[in-house]
């Protein structure tokens, strides 16, 4: 790593390393754990971590609204971290099955901890930002960058691989795993990453709060919507937000209209990350009915998430120089055509799935179906137990194929060649300055979003047969991004000067006609808040 002479840095990354370990080895093993020691059945499992991932990429705007606005981002990293942690030492000890806790009561609770605590996520990018002077250290802030997003994947990556192995391979507490241990390993590595980045106090540049863009914006909404209910009779605007000019300015109101027009085309997105982010459940199900024994070695079934991580790294360089330029001489420059061409991978992704899955239920067609479970011993205190069919013919690396697809389709859905937090090259290119922070928050959003209509799908119950329900959410899939063409062929992008404004006649956006506590706090490159998480 480069950045060596930055030594607050140094312990940002580490302690960044830390959290993505305890984060993703957490994440890894909960569906498998929900599912095996509270008895859920595989439909309220998968709901469950849904629940979960979807308050874990929302309360990070609550984190950006906090730090931005009353705690700063030292105080609120480190206050949410241990909450964080707490979470995870909770869930450990509710998993000891001979302390006799009520463990689904213990679990939600730690859950709940977890997805608070996570707020900190919206933070830790921004506040390595705020270690450099920029343009004087321009060139490391993106190294710092690329840095942040490698140790994200490199976290996910030990932790995928680690974890289930320690959960399957260690016995304890009289039984066959040992999830205590696995939990409690991501607890301590979080705790771990809350030392070290009190260690580096003294190393940081710590800036104060001065206010968040996302809450300027929806007050500058806010405030339009209700000045043109008034003075609608008495006041022609062309645009509906030009009523909140009087109190917030014409720069202000002109960056907004942008940022709508934006948002617009963000509508149907979520569901790539519905589909996405179902390895942790679905795929993870899928997994473990199928053989997972090569030689000596037993992959477990939660232990083929790794192959996400690992070939993240390896894609984006083989993309930026190899895949990329050869779109280019076909006519696919744009980041909306990246976009929706990742889409399709994910789309095609999961038609891969649903074709291994009706081979499964054709080998088993006993096995239980979508919202069943087989329930055992309910008078015992010993917990249902779904045992991993290694026996089954169809082996666990024909899952390799959807893995592959499904992380090209992230890769040129959401990272860029700079690595730029956000994830949408588009977004970056096409917003105001001011805006940036407002975009990253909304893309946050689409994937707590993306979370939610699993759950609302998985609510539904449309098929016995989760075959089906792969091919029709890849059928899904290609529909939203039919939608999501046509909202692209009707933008119209927006070409800015040197300056970085609209080729219009307006004025820079620190001209705001705003009160000037209210101002935001323009981070170095112009980003108020990085606030962006795998």
């Amino acid at each position: 790593m480069a950045l060596q002479s930055n030594k607050g840095v140094i312990f940002i990354l580490l302690s960044k390393f830390g959290e993505c370990f305890s984060f993703f080895g957490m994440k890894t093993i909960l569906v498998l754990y929900i599912r095996n020691k509270l008895n859920y059945s595989d439909d309220v499992s998968t709901k469950c971590v849904h629940i979960f991932l979807s308050f874990v990429y929302f309360f990070p705007l609550i984190g950006a609204i906090i730090a931005d606005s009353w705690l700063g981002k030292f105080k609120t990293i480190f206050f949410l971290s241990i909450v964080h942690a707490f979470g995870g030492v909770i869930i450990s000890f509710g998993a000891i099955p001979t302390l006799n806790l009520p463990q689904e009561e213990i679990t939600i609770f730690g859950m709940l901890l977890i997805m608070v605590g996570g707020g900190m996520r919206s933070c830790m990018a921004s506040f390595g930002g705020d270690q450099f002077k920029v343009p004087k250290e321009a060139t490391a802030l993106v190294t710092f960058f690329s840095d942040f997003y490698f140790i994200i994947n490199a976290g996910a990556f030990l932790s995928n691989l680690v974890t289930p192995t320690l959960r399957k391979n260690v016995h304890c507490f009289g039984q066959e795993d040992c999830y205590p241990l696995a939990f409690g390993v991501s607890a301590i590595l979080m705790v771990v990453s809350i030392v070290i980045f009190s260690l580096g106090r003294s190393f940081y540049t710590v800036a104060k709060p001065t206010g968040n863009m996302v809450v300027l914006v929806s007050k500058c909404i806010s405030n339009a919507f209700v000045t043109k209910f008034k003075d609608r009779r008495t006041v022609a605007r062309s645009y509906w937000l030009e009523y909140a000019e009087p109190k917030y300015g014409r720069t202000l109101v002109r960056d907004v209209k942008i940022l709508l027009q934006i948002l617009v085309l963000y509508l149907p997105l979520p569901f790539f990350w519905a589909l996405f982010h179902q390895k942790s459940s679905r795929w993870t199900f899928q997994a473990t009915r199928m053989n997972g024994t090569i030689g000596s070695i037993n992959i477990k079934p939660d232990q083929m998430q790794v192959i996400n991580p690992l070939l993240i790294l390896a894609f984006i360089p083989l993309f930026n120089y190899i895949i990329y330029p050869v779109l280019s001489k076909i006519g696919i420059k744009r980041p909306l055509q990246k976009l929706t061409i990742g889409g399709i991978l994910a789309a095609v992704a999961f038609m891969i799935s649903g074709c291994i899955e009706l081979k499964l239920e054709s080998l088993d067609p006993v096995a239980p179906k979508v919202g069943q479970a087989e329930l055992t011993n309910l008078c015992s205190q010993n917990f249902t137990e779904y045992h991993e069919t290694p026996g089954n013919s169809v082996h666990m690396l024909w899952q390799v194929p959807q893995y592959v697809i499904m992380t090209a389709g992230e890769v040129m859905f959401s990272v860029t060649a700079h690595f730029f937090p956000c994830g949408l090259e588009f977004s970056y290119s096409q917003a105001p300055v001011s805006m940036k922070s407002v975009l990253q928050a909304c893309w946050l959003l689409t994937i707590a979003v993306g979370n939610a209509i699993v759950v609302f799908l998985t609510s539904l119950k449309f098929f016995e047969s989760q075959a089906i329900e792969f091919f029709f959410s890849a059928v899904l899939m290609i529909i939203d991004m039919g939608i999501f063409i046509f909202l692209a062929m009707h933008y119209k992008y927006v070409k800015y000067s040197e300056d970085k404004t609209p080729n219009e006649e307006t004025p820079p956006p620190d001209s705001y006609n705003i009160p000037m506590e209210q101002k935001p706090n323009h981070n170095k490159d112009g980003i108020t808040n990085k606030a962006f998480e795998e």
